[in-house]
C-alpha cells in the first residue's frame, strides 16, 4: 500500500489532473538531455536524440499518469519510435508472415495509460488479498528472470531483429534493482490481471518458462562456435535468438547441430568433456 500511495502521490506532483507539468517536472525535463539516467532511458535518448528526449519523457509522464488522451498524433509516433514499437510493427516473423505487433499505437498507449493510472493503484492493493499479492510477486519474479535471460540472448546474438526485445529486457532489469521498482512491477501485473488479461499473462509466463536454461544453452553454443571453426561456419550467432520466435530457424538450428554431430562428433565430444549442461544432454540423446 505504501508504494501504491507513493506512486500515486509522486505522479500527481509531476502531472496535474489537467495534464499540466509541475515546475519541478519541467526543470527535470530541461536537464534531461545531459542528466544521468537508467540504461533503459539512455537507450531511448540515443534512439531519438538529445533534442527530442525531453518531449519523449513528457509523453511518458502523460501515459504513466493515465492521461494519454492528451498526446498529439506527432507525440504518439515519436513515442512509438522511442520505445522501439515501430520496428515491432514492421519486422515480420518468418513463422507467421506477420509483424509481432499490430493495431493502432494510440490505442496501445491508451490501454497502457488506463492500467498505469495512479488513482487505480491504491484501489488495486486494497482489493488484493494476501494470497493475490504473494502470487503476483512470485509471477513477476519469474517473468523478470525470464525476460532478463531472453534479453541477454537477444543482445549477445547481435541481431538487429532482436533489439526491441533486448531494450524491454533492460527496462525490467532496471526496475527490479530496488524494492520500489519491484513493487511497481507487481502493481502493473495486478492491474493487467484485473483488466481481464490473466490468461494472456499466464501464457507469457508459460512461454518464457518453456526454456528455463536459455542463457546457459546460448553460452554453451557460443563457446562451441569459438572452439570449433566448423561450428561457427555452420551456425551464425543470431540463429539461436531467432530460433526462440521462429520455428523455421529452430529447425535449421537443430538440423545443423545434427549434421555437425555426424561430421565432427569427435571434436564436439572433446569440447563437452569439460562442460556440463542441458545442451550436452540433448545432443547425446
Amino acid at each position: 500500500m505504501k508504494v501504491a500511495d507513493s506512486q500515486s502521490r509522486n505522479l500527481r506532483e509531476l502531472v496535474s489532473d489537467e495534464g499540466e507539468l509541475s515546475e519541478s517536472a519541467q526543470c527535470s525535463l530541461d536537464e534531461a538531455d545531459r542528466a544521468r539516467v537508467p540504461h533503459s532511458l539512455a537507450m531511448i535518448r540515443r534512439r531519438v536524440g538529445t533534442g527530442s528526449f525531453d518531449e519523449v519523457l513528457q509523453s511518458l509522464l502523460l501515459v504513466a499518469s493515465g492521461q494519454s488522451s492528451d498526446l498529439t498524433d506527432e507525440a504518439v509516433d515519436q513515442l512509438e519510435h522511442a520505445l522501439g514499437m515501430d520496428r515491432a510493427r514492421s519486422d515480420v516473423l518468418g513463422s507467421t508472415g506477420k509483424p509481432w505487433l499490430d493495431g493502432d499505437p494510440r490505442e496501445d498507449f491508451e490501454n497502457i495509460s488506463r492500467l498505469s493510472d495512479p488513482s487505480r493503484f491504491v484501489e488495486i492493493v486494497e482489493n488484493a488479498t494476501d494470497n493475490d499479492l504473494t502470487d503476483a510477486r512470485g509471477e513477476v519474479k519469474r517473468l523478470c528472470t525470464g525476460m532478463s535471460d531472453l534479453a541477454y540472448v537477444m543482445r549477445e546474438s547481435g541481431d538487429n531483429w532482436s533489439y526491441g526485445i533486448a531494450a524491454w529486457g533492460r527496462s525490467f532489469d532496471d526496475l527490479q534493482k530496488d524494492v520500489t521498482g519491484q513493487a511497481y512491477l507487481v502493481l502493473i501485473w495486478l492491474a493487467l490481471k484485473g483488466a481481464g488479461s490473466e490468461l494472456g499473462m499466464r501464457s507469457v509466463l508459460d512461454s518464457i518458462e518453456s526454456n528455463p536454461n536459455i542463457r546457459e544453452d546460448f553460452d554453451t553454443l557460443m563457446a562451441l562456435r569459438n572452439a570449433i571453426p566448423e561450428v561457427a561456419a555452420a551456425i551464425p550467432a543470431n540463429w539461436f535468438g531467432r530460433s526462440m520466435a521462429d520455428p523455421e530457424y529452430q529447425r535449421k538450428l537443430q538440423d545443423s547441430i545434427a549434421v555437425l554431430r555426424l561430421e565432427h562428433g569427435e571434436k564436439i565430444d572433446e569440447f563437452f568433456e569439460s562442460r556440463t549442461g542441458r545442451l550436452t544432454g540433448r545432443q547425446n540423446s
